[in-house]
């Protein structure tokens, strides 16, 4: 999905420059031909008209075609346009173009007629002019939908641009737990950063490859390390977008409990997401160069269950948590296979 294709979406007065200024130059290159006077003005005003007409309905064109539409985008991304733009709203805007574009074709063919059956040089004129009226009440007419779209282009194009078919795990887990470390240690790589909505830091990208298998790993600063209520109804739609996008989801607990978080706390985010995601959702213990095994041990208790003791800092422990991805990626492809 890449909305920064799309071209940029003009207002009503732009888009009447531009048309009548390419009108104009092809009106005055038709009126140069042979012919009476009267002849080279019919050309020369039915070349305004077709140009002025083709001019609009191209433009609206190009930004229709190179508008990804909603209904062939992932789940992920359907919600995730949630977060930024009334989806229906969206959808209307985009239909005025369309809109707009069947009658300028419709008005070209009716004007373009009857400049061909006008006898004299004023009644000739008089129809492009209400042919320029005519055109300019339409496109004032979407004025509002234009702006609307304006906007949304703007919001829409710094969307983060994740790959939706690749295997992909979230990292959730209150702040300063070792997220971002983490998925440093396991894609072994600087992070690449994409702007998200609503969220001050953006999320953080990162990637391993293992036997020709490509693995995602995201972080969500802001979105899953709170509880649903305390978060706003865009950041809802972003975590349900998440949902969509999520394999599997990394959750990570700082059991020296240095983030600021009980351990009450931390298990609470926990559950939580595990009944928001139908996906594996895996513990992970981290700043195991740091904590006691009394410490430990108390997390565990508490969680009912084991988890994947690592040490994102020192690098221990990750290559445990990556081969339980990869066998959930085994999983989950043999899943589909047998349908």
């Amino acid at each position: 999905m890449d909305f920064k294709r799309v071209p940029p979406i003009p207002s009503s007065e732009e888009m009447l420059e531009m048309a009548f200024r390419r009108a104009t130059k092809e009106g005055n290159k038709a009126y140069s031909g042979a012919g009476s006077q009267v002849a080279r003005i019919k050309r020369a005003e039915r070349a305004r008209v077709k140009t002025a007409g083709r001019t609009v309905m191209d433009h609206f064109k190009r930004i229709l075609n190179r508008t990804p539409r909603l209904e062939e985008l992932s789940p992920f991304y359907r919600e995730l346009i949630c977060t930024v733009v009334d989806r229906e709203r969206f959808k209307r805007s985009l239909a005025s173009m369309k809109w707009v574009s069947e009658q300028v074709k419709r008005l070209v063919g009716i004007y373009s007629g009857r400049i061909g059956r006008s006898r004299t040089e004023g009644e000739i004129k008089a129809q492009r002019r209400e042919f320029y009226g005519r055109l300019a009440s339409l496109l004032r007419q979407i004025e509002p939908h234009l702006d609307y779209l304006r906007d949304a282009r703007e919001r829409l194009k710094d969307l983060p641009k994740i790959e939706d078919d690749v295997f992909t795990v979230v990292i959730a887990g209150p702040p300063n737990v070792g997220k971002s470390t983490l998925l440093s240690a396991m894609t072994s790589a600087t992070p690449r950063v994409e702007s998200y909505p609503f969220t001050t830091q953006g999320i953080l990208l990162g990637y391993f490859e293992d036997n020709y298998q490509r693995y995602q790993i995201v972080d969500t600063p802001g979105l899953l390390d709170r509880p649903l209520a305390e978060r706003n109804p865009a950041e809802r739609h972003a975590v349900l977008a998440l949902k969509h996008l999520a394999d599997a989801v990394a959750y990570v607990f700082d059991p020296t409990l240095s983030c600021g978080f009980s351990r009450q706390a931390q298990e609470n985010i926990y559950r939580e997401i595990k009944e928001r995601f139908p996906v594996p959702v895996l513990p992970v213990l981290n700043k195991m160069d740091l904590v006691s095994g009394e410490a430990t041990g108390t997390f565990l208790k508490g969680l009912g269950q084991s988890a994947y003791m690592v040490s994102a800092k020192e690098g221990t422990g990750i290559d445990e948590l990556k081969e339980k991805i990869m066998e959930l990626k085994r999983i989950k492809d043999l899943e589909v296979s047998e349908g």
